[in-house]
């Protein structure tokens, strides 16, 4: 019930990947080559083996795959191979820019010798695809000497990618530019910085970036909730539901009730009950007899706040999470059904979860310990019940940090790939917005590197703020 497509061919009896395992790994469809790259990456050590005497050989597109492998297999053998394809190059590279991005990303000591990692990019290119990757560890870029050096380069892209982190580090940006200012919208939507002055949006029509995201925008006066109630939830405005955390608390039931019958995409669904269990609303029971994700980011939201109440909650869902879990062909789908049953603490529930449990393999086993684990009551320490918690809402799309977790990559996307042939023929980047842009490439607009670097910033492999 539990096995991916490509866990039938990853057996743990063989020292090498299966050969339908290996060609995918030189796929033309990056979907296949990324998706055979994670699952090599949940691997044991002879995979191991096996990946690092594999590493440097092929075309530099193979090289790639198996370094987004190598990242995410996450040993000291195979950081080491991230780290030796991101070492110090004279001229622009395609394996070093995405090695460069994954090294800032997964390694455990990116960031901590600025000087030195900063020397490793060739290009500003180069340089911008390390500082993407500290993304996912802002609080390294913004300490000396990281902002000497990248404000120290005078471009206004390079500083952009600083302004990222000093926001989500709670710092103010630097910068004016349209990129600069762009994060400055996307950060405003967690709820622990200062909302903007509304008088400082600016007028929508000429924004230079997505709509959304000047939308989304927490904002100071908040917006009058009569006059929400009139926008309807289509295009730019679906990120208005995220205006819970702007609106006074004693508007947020109301304006929550108001949204969850209007909200139609599952994005902003997951970020609309992620938001109301984030600021325990009252969440209301199922309302059909299907098993919906986004009501799932809700409980467990509830659940980080009161676990009691959101336990009470999930137990009038157990009959559809277990209907899910037991018969739904989506794996995602039985995981976060899942999450459920390990909430509800029915015994039963947890007979389900052992038997998935010790069945499954490779990523999927991966997906299924904590969950395991949080059904045994292994989470009894506050802080470690929180982070998983907060995980799997993330994994779920919901509240604030599912959005930013959406749209902060997008717009790294842009930043790295806008322009591309890539990028215009890809949803959420077709549309060119040149103050976007303004990043030299290093090479011609058809490169497969940009469909690389898209395809990993869009997945759920990158994150803001990990």
């Amino acid at each position: 019930m539990l096995l991916s497509t490509f866990a039938l061919f990853l057996l743990p009896c063989l020292q090498e990947p299966s050969e339908a395992l290996q060609r995918a790994l030189i796929s033309d469809d990056v979907v296949a080559r990324f998706s055979a790259a994670r699952e090599i990456a949940s691997g044991d050590a002879r995979t191991e083996k096996w990946l690092v005497n594999e590493a440097g050989k092929g075309t530099a597109q193979y090289q790639r795959t198996l370094l987004l492998s190598a990242s995410l297999m996450g040993t000291s053998k195979t950081y080491e191979l991230v780290e030796r394809a991101a070492r110090k190059g004279r001229k622009a590279s395609p394996v070093r820019a995405f090695a460069l991005l994954l090294y800032g990303s997964f390694h455990p000591r990116a960031g901590e010798n600025a000087s030195q990692d900063w020397s490793r990019g060739a290009t500003p290119f180069e340089q911008a695809c390390l500082l993407a990757g500290l993304l996912s560890r802002p609080e390294r870029m913004t300490v000396e000497p990281w902002p000497s050096l990248i404000t120290g380069e005078k471009d206004q892209a390079l500083l952009a990618l600083l302004d990222a982190g000093r926001r989500m580090n709670g710092e103010e940006a630097l910068g004016d530019s349209v990129l600069s200012r762009a994060v400055v919208f996307l950060t405003s939507a967690d709820p622990r910085k200062a909302a903007l002055p509304a008088v400082d949006l600016g007028n929508p029509k000429g924004l230079g970036h997505p709509g959304l995201w000047r939308s989304t925008a927490r904002r100071s006066p908040a917006r009058n909730i009569e006059a929400l109630k009139k926008l309807a939830l289509v295009g730019d405005h679906v990120g208005l539901v995220l205006c819970l955390y702007e609106v006074s608390p004693d508007q947020r039931q109301v304006l929550f009730h108001h949204y969850r019958t209007r909200a139609v995409g599952a994005a902003e669904r997951g970020w609309l009950w992620g938001a109301a269990g984030d600021l325990g609303l009252e969440l209301p029971g199922p309302e059909k007899s299907k098993f919906e994700l986004h009501q799932v980011a809700g409980i467990l939201g509830l659940a980080n706040r009161n676990l009691s109440k959101a336990r009470e909650v999930a137990r009038a869902y157990l009959d559809l999470a277990r209907e899910t879990f037991q018969t739904d062909p989506s794996f995602e789908r039985q995981w976060a059904a899942g999450t459920l049953l390990a909430l509800g603490g029915l015994e039963a529930d947890r007979n389900l979860l052992q038997t998935a449990f010790a069945d499954a393999s490779g990523l999927e086993r991966q997906r299924l310990a904590p969950v395991w684990k949080f059904a045994n009551r292994g989470f009894e320490e506050e802080s470690l019940r929180h982070y998983w918690l907060q995980q799997w809402i993330r994994d779920l799309g919901g509240s604030w940090v599912g959005y930013l977790d959406a749209e902060g990559p997008r717009w790294t996307a842009y930043l790295l790939t806008g322009g591309s042939l890539e990028a215009l023929n890809r949803e959420g980047l077709s549309t060119s917005y040149a103050g976007l842009e303004i990043l030299p490439k290093d090479y011609a607009i058809d490169h497969v590197l940009y469909g690389d670097l898209a395809e990993f910033l869009l997945s759920d492999d990158y994150r803001w703020m990990r």
